[in-house]
């Protein structure tokens, strides 16, 4: 990589200030990374590798102003998708990477189609040129894995005559952040410096960002749904990430000399070094009370899949009202209760949580967790080994901790419950 002639850098900027005004979220995007001419003779176009865009200048002098606002829209987009993913596009996606990356693309073109401010910007020559949705018959705006079941197989992830994969081309967009020759290069003023460790903590950064105001842009959120798997479509981040990391943290809290810390270098003391175990024993309760209808149509069943999912010993489903409603042991690989069953037990009846804390704390819970809307007693926040659950959208729990003090455990504020 090189740095940007003046006449490449100045129709760039002009570019990069037309989509700030139109999209926030994608202008700082750009603005974030680096802006380098691309030197390997396989980067034809445009891409963003790890923090650095790169442009092929010759072609990008070729394309009309608009059209270079939707490119950089375009590769934007992209990295919204990368925030959004965290392990969704599974290993079975990626052995095919050049059908993944024309499904990935598939799916942003056709965001940005149905994207009023976006979309004025796609010229005929970009129509003309492919990977939008309706040129295979499909709707705009569906799941990344519609398009890449519809458009099938291709031969550049086919296998060479000799047995070995085919090299990919650094074009290549998604997920691999980095896998180019072009990887080292001189400081630049735009994202910072080169440095591997930095780019990797700004890189996060700015996925963190966007995941944090997915809910209120609806670009993000249309983004999001080409990424999401419906069963996952009414929670804001993915349960497993969340859950996952919160019961390493719990497991990890317990120390164990039958095995020596890895700092321990034989000399000296010995420090205890993180038990080996399996997830906690994990209880879910569901709160079964009037105004709870909602949250149980919308999110009881996907939030039971995964936390089932994730976890590696029992889980035990409880909903409870003033009392205990419902009672329902996961085990290992066991089927999880669907939407209806759940609703074939609700009574909406009265509030109070802790019928259902005790029969946990009764039954070995090392972790509970509680699905709630948080209209419940005092008490009930009382409990430290509690862990809430609720809408993203809810404020009760911070005006009870502000009053009263509690709770002082952890509040998951990650549904989005359509009422």
């Amino acid at each position: 990589m090189k740095t940007m002639s003046q006449e490449t850098r100045r129709v760039t900027q002009n570019a990069w200030q037309i989509l700030i005004v139109e999209s926030q979220m994608l202008g700082e995007i750009i603005a974030s990374h680096r802006w380098r001419t691309a030197t390997d003779p396989r980067s034809e176009t445009i891409q963003i590798n790890r923090r650095t865009l790169l442009v092929n200048e010759e072609w990008w002098a070729g394309r009309k102003a608009k059209g270079r606002v939707f490119f950089l829209a375009h590769e934007a987009t992209h990295i919204v998708q990368r925030a959004w993913d965290r392990g969704r596009v599974t290993n079975l996606h990626q052995a095919e990477p050049h059908r993944l990356n024309m499904a990935l693309d598939y799916a942003v073109n056709g965001i940005l189609e149905n994207d009023r401010n976006i979309s004025k910007y796609i010229t005929p020559e970009i129509k003309k040129a492919g990977c939008f949705p309706k040129d295979i018959g499909q709707e705009n705006g569906q799941e990344y894995t519609v398009y890449f079941d519809i458009i099938g197989p291709q031969p550049e992830d086919q296998t060479s005559e000799d047995g070995e994969p085919e090299e990919p081309n650094e074009d290549d967009e998604h997920g691999q952040d980095g896998t180019s020759a072009e990887g080292e290069g001189e400081e630049g003023t735009e994202g910072g410096s080169n440095n591997e460790g930095d780019d990797k903590q700004q890189t996060e950064d700015i996925e963190e960002r966007i995941r944090n105001c997915g809910i209120g842009d609806s670009l993000n959120q249309g983004i999001r749904a080409g990424i999401v798997p419906k069963e996952e479509a009414h929670a804001i981040d993915r349960w497993q990430d969340i859950l996952r990391d919160f019961l390493w943290r719990k497991t990890r809290e317990e120390k164990s000399y039958n095995r020596p810390s890895r700092r321990w270098d034989g000399d000296g003391a010995i420090l205890p070094g993180r038990a080996s175990r399996n997830f906690p024993k994990t209880a879910l309760i569901i709160d079964f009370s009037g105004s709870m209808e909602d949250y149980i149509t919308t999110c009881a069943e996907s939030i039971v899949n995964l936390i089932a999912t994730v976890s590696s010993d029992e889980v035990y489903v409880i909903g409870c009202s003033n009392r205990i409603d419902y009672e329902w042991i996961i085990r290992r690989n066991q089927r999880c209760p669907t939407t209806q069953e759940i609703l074939n037990e609700f009574t909406g009846g009265g509030t109070h949580m802790m019928p259902g804390i005790k029969l946990a704390r009764t039954w070995g819970a090392e972790i509970i967790l509680c699905v709630s809307d948080m209209f419940t007693r005092e008490d009930d926040f009382r409990q430290d080994d509690v862990v809430w659950i609720t809408d993203h959208t809810n404020t009760y729990a911070d005006e009870m901790r502000r009053v009263t003090g509690y709770p002082k455990n952890k509040v998951f504020k990650v549904l989005n419950v359509e009422s």
